[in-house]
């Protein structure tokens, strides 16, 4: 009797776990259809093995024990967001904001001016979108979104009017993209599977439509053209990304001092006509994103610490002068040597762990940074930032405000990434005397 091959049998274990996988997503969309069914323990008894199921993959592919296609790795990639895709947002309420502002463009093009409050008891609002006016957070603030996005929510609003289908279908689809970016940057499938089935990716965008991926995608797109040698195109990119959050303009300076001088104005005319039509019609534009710059603080990392210690007042100028002042070292580091990789992972990941608000949805910037410069703690973080999500109002616990997490939670949290990051430093450490002593002894 002839035994199935190696590779056969690697095959097969790809496609159980990417089974399993999808019957745990599968699960999770249906407890998801029904609020009373999706308990923080229910989410968590799904999620943690999945995460297992990926690494495991992961494990087996990396040792050579298995073969990994890429074709394999998209194939369940795609079947997961589609489950997410059928489910419900799972513990969040933020696409209520992005279905309104898509109407709010669509009718007015300006989602600016006028917060939503304005518009309570507004009988000219159809019913639909009075549904989805009851359901948005914070409805005396004007929206925080900048115009890539704004596009994006029209989009969405386009496809399915007061529906979230369109605007999960237009995430699912460029998450799709990205991974197909990724796998054309890197040699190795079994980093963009860490990507592809990573649980937080699939949560943020697949089941609860944050459209984090969509502006990530424009940065990963920069890099992508970059690497091609088509700085046309990277400027175009880059001026898409940058107007989709702001974490995109802590990059913008290394992408644009290598490019030829004379693409530059590309950037900034791309710029230039996603945020004039709104300037144009509003000055608010900036107002919802100052208020949430200056008000919100959530699940932070290095700003709790500080901030257990010092008043927010000095906290915060502290978390955002030490941030610059590495950032500039970085940045003056690269000047001497500029074509040197750029490790956008760190700086992403430093921005957001200085930050006073880190929502597990803002990793998806990091991420692809760590397909392409890969490092343990980025995907172990992408694990536990989850936690974030014990909060009083999924806890249902009166003793704790709504959007209070258990300092417990919060040091195992950013515990169990220190522990990750110490470890990987000290492994890389090794690495670095190991070549140095061989380089020396030849």
């Amino acid at each position: 009797m002839q035994w199935p091959s190696t590779i056969s049998q690697g095959r097969a274990g790809v496609h159980i776990a990417g089974l399993c996988s999808l019957v745990a997503y599968s699960y999770l969309a249906w407890l998801s259809q029904d609020i009373s069914r999706l308990t923080l323990s229910w989410f968590f008894v799904v999620i943690i093995p999945v995460f297992g199921l990926m690494g495991w993959v992961f494990l087996q592919t990396r040792r050579g024990g298995w073969s990994l296609s890429f074709a394999d790795v998209l194939l369940w990639a795609a079947a997961f967001r589609i489950a997410g895709v059928w489910g419900a947002p799972i513990f969040e309420d933020d696409f209520f904001r992005y279905l309104w502002d898509g109407y709010r463009l669509y009718e007015s093009g300006d989602p600016y001016s006028l917060a939503p409050s304005v518009f309570f008891g507004d009988t000219s609002v159809p019913t639909t979108y009075q549904r989805i006016l009851d359901g948005i957070n914070y409805p005396d603030i004007p929206t925080i979104y900048a115009p890539t996005l704004q596009l994006s929510f029209l989009l969405g609003h386009w496809l399915t009017p007061g529906d979230l289908l369109g605007l999960k279908l237009v995430y699912v689809s460029v998450d799709l993209l990205l991974i197909v970016v990724l796998h054309k940057m890197v040699a190795s499938t079994q980093w963009v599977l860490l990507y592809a089935w990573n649980p937080l990716v699939i949560k943020e965008i697949a089941f609860t439509a944050h459209p984090d991926g969509f502006g990530v995608f424009f940065l990963v797109l920069t890099c992508f053209y970059e690497l091609r040698g088509k700085p046309w195109l990277t400027m175009l990119c880059l001026g898409l990304s940058v107007c989709a959050k702001p974490f995109a303009w802590f990059v913008a300076p290394f992408i644009l001092w290598n490019v030829p001088k004379r693409f530059i104005p590309v950037f900034v005319i791309t710029v230039l006509v996603l945020y004039l039509p709104f300037i144009l019609q509003s000055s608010q534009v900036l107002t919802g994103l100052f208020a949430f710059g200056r008000d919100w603080q959530f699940n932070a990392a290095i700003f709790s610490l500080l901030s257990a210690w010092l008043p927010i007042a000095i906290a915060k100028p502290l978390c955002i002068s030490i941030f610059l002042g590495a950032f500039a070292a970085y940045f003056l580091r690269f000047i001497k040597n500029p074509t040197a990789p750029v490790r956008y992972d760190w700086i992403l990941a430093g921005l957001l762990f200085f930050s006073p608000v880190l929502n597990a949805w803002y990793w998806v910037w990091v991420l692809p940074f760590a397909v392409l410069y890969p490092s343990r703690w980025v995907w172990v973080a992408s694990c536990t930032l989850l936690l974030s999500y014990v909060t009083g109002i999924n806890m249902d616990d009166s003793e704790l405000s709504a959007y209070q997490i258990p300092v417990w939670i919060l040091a195992l949290e950013y515990g169990v990434i220190a522990l990750v990051m110490l470890e990987d430093g000290r492994v890389y450490r090794r690495k670095r005397t190991y070549q140095q002593v061989n380089l020396g002894t030849d």
